[in-house]
């Protein structure tokens, strides 16, 4: 997957400011990831065809990269000043569209409606592909939308509840109510925002009592919640409905979904054969196709609207 970024200004100042001003040049940042690949096959595969390509831009002056294998190159192309930014930028997409890389796509066949397409593909995911996703990406269940849910079968829902509510957090006097709130419901809502990369809360601490004296009372506090408690209100409304629970998100519903049998892969689960396409083969191919500006609960979310 290759990402194209106008990043603004980068200011290069010398240690004597008062005597030597600090020079601006515009810039632009190729993101290209890559995965299961060393860092040399990156360095021929992705790094220098790009460089190549942007060394043809008459605009760029200067082409600077870095290459590894734990993620794929950054290249940063230089332009000189007073160029058209926005219009550099189709140039050099263009040019990158032009380049025979290897790319991985999952996209409706001719002719098939894109959400209808995504809408079969989504409910043939297993229970066992989503709770090994979760069991790698915490966060990846609480990032689904409603709507993402909503498409998936109801056999799928029932058993990643039940997973879910047999998955517990130690909590403690720490953990405010204010805090619950942000992470259960503030967190996964911006994680799901295509340009938000990582979200981190800060805070939320419990604040000494009056006279300096840390709370006893809170502190001594602890227990296990359930993670199925931290859903969102949305999303359990559409999953309660496909599972026939009634009444609210609360510790009867943990009660309820504890006793439902669910299974933790002990290896990666194949992906289901609607999802056997363009080098697309088990559940680590999902996982991979998360970047730096995309977490995946978002991929699928974006997927089930548009099929791509």
């Amino acid at each position: 997957m290759v990402l194209v970024s106008i990043s603004g200004i980068v200011a290069v100042t010398q240690l004597q400011q008062e005597l030597i001003p600090s020079v601006e040049f515009p810039q632009t940042i190729i993101l290209a990831q890559a995965s299961g690949m060393t860092g040399e096959q990156v360095l021929t595969v992705l790094t220098e065809p790009i460089e190549a390509a942007l060394s043809s831009i008459p605009e760029i002056v200067n082409v600077e990269s870095q290459t590894t294998a734990a993620f794929g190159t950054v290249i940063t192309a230089r332009n000189d000043f007073g160029q058209n930014q926005e219009r550099l930028r189709a140039r050099i997409q263009a040019a990158i569209d032009a380049l025979p890389l290897p790319l991985r796509r999952i996209a409706p066949p001719v002719g098939e409606d894109g959400a209808a397409f995504a809408t079969r593909l989504l409910g043939d995911l297993t229970p066992e592909t989503l709770i090994y996703l979760a069991e790698r990406d915490s966060n990846f269940i609480f990032q689904l939308a409603p709507e993402t849910w909503a498409q998936f079968s109801d056999e799928t829902v029932r058993e990643v509840m039940a997973y879910l509510a047999s998955q517990r957090r130690a909590t403690d006097g720490q953990d405010t109510a204010l805090r619950q709130l942000v992470e259960q419901e503030i967190v996964p809502v911006l994680e799901s925002i295509p340009v938000v990369a990582r979200v981190q809360v800060g805070g939320g601490q419990v604040l000494p009592e009056e006279g300096g004296a840390a709370s006893t009372t809170a502190a001594s506090e602890s227990s296990a919640r359930s993670l199925l408690l931290q859903l969102s209100t949305p999303v359990w409304n559409v999953v309660s409905g496909k599972i026939g629970i009634a009444g609210g998100l609360n510790e009867n519903a943990v009660e309820a979904l504890s006793s439902q049998p669910f299974t933790i892969p002990s290896g990666i689960p194949p992906l289901p054969e609607s999802w056997q396409i363009d080098r697309f083969k088990d559940a680590r191919d999902l996982l991979e196709m998360r970047t730096l500006t995309r977490n995946l609960g978002a991929m699928l979310n974006n997927f089930r609207g548009t099929g791509v």
